[in-house]
């Protein structure tokens, strides 16, 4: 289960401001509070990676961006529309970089990758490019057809649900596919080190 949390916990802190202001809005109902939240949740989190000198990828630096840029413009013209596209936005910019063929293969774990062909990794994660783009139109969708409460409890049960649904039935199915083949002796490359 220890390989359950160390896979899921670099996803869950690419969309953790994106979380704090979606709860917060849930819990709040105040637009600028919870939009000032999420701004210092993305600014904490980067600021703790870079003082325990932990490189920032650019995933990362972009979705503090997004936050920052987004989430001033909803401020200063008092127009939430702008921090609800950003999610948009996010799931876009990560939907684009999911489309690379072997993206998956550095969350994997080394010693799945010894019991699992690369190709079953490549299928998961066209699925989760699937899923970032059909998430990014359906925000669009809402945003046009919504009102702000609504669309935060929509996109926080749709966010988390088809997310977590997605990454569990890909962390279990892969590990059954995994003991299945070890107990076969059926290896696709060679024991880590």
């Amino acid at each position: 289960m220890g390989d359950f949390f160390k896979v899921g916990k670099p996803i869950f802190l690419d969309f953790l401001s994106t979380i704090a202001f979606i709860v917060a809005m849930s819990v709040l109902h105040d637009v600028a509070l919870s939009i000032l939240i999420g701004m210092a949740v993305g600014i904490a989190e980067i600021g703790w990676q870079y003082l325990r000198h932990k490189k920032i990828s650019a995933m990362e630096g972009a979705s503090l961006a997004l936050v920052i840029v987004l989430g001033a413009a909803s401020l200063i013209t008092k127009d939430p529309r702008f921090v609800m596209l950003k999610p948009s936005i996010g799931y876009a910019a990560i939907g684009a970089v999911m489309l690379q063929k072997d993206w998956q293969l550095r969350y994997a774990p080394p010693r799945a990758l010894v019991f699992v062909p690369a190709e079953r990794f490549i299928l998961w994660g066209r699925l989760w490019a699937a899923l970032m783009w059909i998430s990014c139109f359906g925000n669009l969708a809402l945003i046009s057809l919504v009102d702000l409460a609504t669309w935060s409890k929509i996109l926080s049960i749709w966010g988390l649900s088809t997310k977590l649904s997605l990454f569990v039935a890909e962390y279990f199915l892969i590990r059954a596919e995994a003991i299945g083949n070890y107990r076969k002796g059926v290896r696709f490359a060679e024991e880590p080190a």
